[in-house]
């Protein structure tokens, strides 16, 4: 549902429930994977709510992940990306970059209201 703008996200997101909004996934993704997904983003309230988190890693998309050597903290990640430094963004979209650049200067050029002042008053 990714946009440049927060009313391009919402009007995706709008278009998916009425059905005018095609999820594309990338060439090769597993099928199970897919089906997981498009549970996960039904419009339907009642099909996402009954997706609880025990349902979720029962899914066959994890058939067969151990998630007790998961939660001990024992599995290795399956990709390190190889960093210049922490604050290399490489692997990080430039337009989603772009954008929260831009979200920044908008945030950090307004003063702020009496009600952000006053909220923070005892911060």
């Amino acid at each position: 549902f990714w946009h440049r703008d927060d009313a391009g996200v919402r009007k995706n997101i709008a278009d998916y429930v009425k059905g005018d909004f095609k999820i594309e996934f990338i060439k090769g993704w597993d099928p199970a994977l897919r089906a997981l997904v498009l549970m996960l983003l039904d419009p339907s309230m009642e099909v996402r709510n009954a997706m609880t988190p025990s349902k979720v890693a029962s899914h066959p998309f994890f058939r067969g992940f151990e998630w007790r050597r998961l939660l001990a903290g024992e599995l290795k990640p399956p990709y390190v990306p190889v960093l210049d430094d922490e604050e290399d963004l490489t692997y990080i979209n430039t337009s989603y970059i772009e954008h929260m650049q831009e979200q920044v200067e908008r945030l950090t050029s307004q003063d702020p209201s009496p009600e952000a002042v006053a909220a923070f008053a005892d911060f």
